[in-house]
């Protein structure tokens, strides 16, 4: 058999053994037990003073058994000490005791071992904002002593200025985070939904300006409000230092929502034009709501709970009311609205009742205003729709009535007009539209031919650029040479043309990459393009590492010295890649001749790339020059 076998079973018969009718039940740390409300385990007094100590409680004090599964107190300013008898049993890792509800001013708990010994204190509550008690969980959790073995007593005494439940629950660490998981999940989906529906009907209040798709979409911010304040993921959760204004937020925030409620309610059924005989203390009721809200936020009476259940209580009654008064069995939004609004009257009601111990506190109790709440948004969203749809059939069908009177007396009218005066009026409004059309045709014709003529004139920009090196192209070389050899001729000046080749771009594309050739390719521009400008030459790209000068009217001597003021550029200029200094060494060559009518443009290109292979021969960094060659 197995030890955890074994061990349970031992737990079972001590269990039994302890077991007698004057004593509060045992429970034992059994991963059974896990989730299951353990009010009927509990024994609980009420210490009327306000004054007794834990020694006072270990001393004897006369100890009532709980019946319900989660103790409901309601609205009470009495101290109630809770007991709790836990039996351990070899824990392989460590348990957790939840007290499963937020709106509680002071939890303090005391963990007694058989012997009575004080084992552990903790204290928690809205009063407690330092505290050390689950600080990122959205209720108090207290981590339980590790023992081997043994009996466990553990000790709550509980004051609130609220409504006092204890849901009070065991479990084990892994498993309480699994848990905490899958209650996210649902709270996740859940707010979510609401936020599909807030920000869906914002957007239906952009489109058509309808101001009760506004009052919904703040009505839905206000459930969000309310019901992150409800579940613990409000202040306590996000500001755990203002967690005492928990408690006041949960009776605001639902204030408000009743506000929303009603005023909705008010505008969807349009109370003013169906007179409704409590219109007028209606609205009355509804401003107290808002009223109360913030008084309760401003002076945090003890009695704000008494005052929100009763506020929320009248203006569900008199909207339910309301809506029966309105109520059409063949209007499908009002049968979907009253739907939603009996769902509300499901939800808060029970919620009110369990906060003043009318009715016990249990899942329905708590969680019926999320369900009902979700659930009634949905259908009124469902009859806002449906009425905006009978709003749009009703305004076509009015629509087509007055299309077809205007028809009809069209055709009454046309029966009275002659034949020529008819001929004549279609023919000045044909002529008239045509004309317009022509002159409508006419500036778009305009105004399509400058976008034409710019983008032609950007195209022809961009043809002529080279992308790498931002210098023109060889394309607009062979046109520019074109225009300086026949401007030469007419003036009888001489032309001079620099070809300027880069040396071991392939070896340092080989040692640093293509990016390295393509650096020493842009900053090689860039010096021809520094040195040249300054003598009215242009620069071209000629070839992939050739870059060509055109200097127009300049002698052989002047364009060798601009050669040789490139070549010596490179010898001040270092060339940088990666961190690392570039060897970059040119060969110039030199054209240069006097253009007559018998000669071409490649004869001055043939001079200069002559030169250039010359250059090339002869060392690195070197320049040539052939003049007049072809002259």
């Amino acid at each position: 058999m197995p030890i955890s076998l074994l061990s349970r079973l031992a737990v079972v018969i001590l269990l039994l053994l302890l077991y007698s009718p004057g004593r509060a039940q045992v429970v034992a740390l059994d991963p059974a037990i896990q989730g299951q409300a353990l009010g009927a385990s509990l024994s609980f007094w009420v210490d009327e003073s306000g004054r007794a100590s834990l020694a006072d409680v270990l001393d004897g004090v006369p100890w009532q058994h709980a019946t319900a599964d989660i103790p409901n107190f309601g609205f009470s300013r009495k101290v109630y000490w809770v007991r709790l008898n836990l039996q351990a049993a070899n824990l392989q890792e460590p348990w957790l005791l939840e007290v499963a509800y937020n709106l509680l001013d002071e939890v303090r708990f005391f963990v007694v071992d058989g012997s009575g010994q004080l084992l552990q204190e903790k204290i928690a509550g809205m009063r407690y904002p330092d505290t050390d008690i689950g600080p990122y969980n959205r209720f108090f959790v207290l981590p339980l002593p590790q023992i081997k073995a043994g009996q466990l007593t553990v000790y709550l005494r509980v004051r609130s200025d609220h409504a006092v439940h204890l849901p009070i629950y065991l479990w084990k660490s892994s498993d309480y985070v699994a848990h905490s998981e899958q209650v996210n999940i649902a709270l996740g989906m859940f707010f979510g939904t609401f936020g599909i529906l807030l920000l869906y009907n914002f957007f239906l209040y952009t489109l058509s300006r309808d101001s009760l798709y506004l009052v919904y979409s703040g009505l839905t911010l206000t459930l969000i409000f309310f019901h992150a304040q409800l579940r613990s993921l409000g202040v306590r959760l996000l500001l755990p230092q203002w967690v005492e204004w928990n408690g006041p937020l949960v009776l605001l925030s639902s204030l408000l929502a009743t506000y929303m409620l009603a005023l909705h309610a008010e505008r969807f059924l349009q109370l003013e034009q169906s007179r409704f005989p409590l219109k007028r203390f209606y609205v009355h009721l509804r401003w107290m709501c808002l009223v109360t809200g913030v008084l309760i936020l401003w002076s945090r009476s003890e009695y704000g709970l008494y005052l929100m259940v009763a506020l929320v209580s009248l203006t569900t009654l008199v909207t339910f009311f309301a809506v029966l008064y309105c109520y059409r069995g063949n209007d499908r939004p009002l049968r979907w609205f009253a739907m939603a609004w009996i769902l509300f009257f499901l939800g808060i009601m029970p919620l009110a009742a369990n906060k003043v111990a009318v009715l016990p506190f249990n899942f329905y109790t708590d969680h019926a205003i999320s369900v009902s709440a979700l659930v009634g948004m949905l259908l009124i969203s469902m009859a806002m729709s449906e009425q905006s749809h009978q709003r749009i059939r009703q305004q076509m069908a009015q629509m087509t009535q007055t299309k077809l009177q205007l028809e009809h007396a069209s055709e009454q009218e046309s029966r009275r007009l002659r034949n020529d005066e008819m001929e004549r009026t279609a023919a000045e409004i044909s002529l008239r539209l045509q004309s317009e059309s022509n002159e409508r045709l006419l500036r778009e014709m305009d105004g399509k031919e400058q976008e034409i003529e710019e983008a032609v004139r950007r195209l022809r920009e961009a043809a002529r650029i080279d992308t790498q090196t931002t210098l023109f192209n060889r394309s607009y070389f062979n046109q520019r040479l074109k225009e300086e050899f026949e401007r030469a001729i007419r003036s009888q000046q001489r032309l001079s043309l620099i070809f300027v080749s880069v040396s071991r771009v392939d070896e340092f594309i080989q040692r640093y990459g293509f990016k390295a050739g393509d650096e020493v390719v842009r900053q090689t521009a860039e010096v021809v393009d520094s040195v040249t400008r300054h003598h009215c030459g242009s620069v071209y790209r000629y070839e992939e590492e050739i870059f060509a000068v055109i200097l127009p009217g300049i002698s052989v001597h002047r364009a060798q010295a601009v050669a040789e003021m490139i070549r010596a550029a490179f010898d001040n200029q270092p060339f940088l890649f990666a961190g690392q200094l570039l060897d970059v060494t040119v060969s110039v060559g030199v054209g240069s001749l006097m253009p007559h009518m018998k000669l071409r443009p490649e004869s001055l290109v043939a001079d200069a790339e002559s030169a250039l292979q010359t250059a090339r021969a002869q060392q690195t960094h070197a320049v040539a020059v052939i003049a007049d060659r072809m002259g």
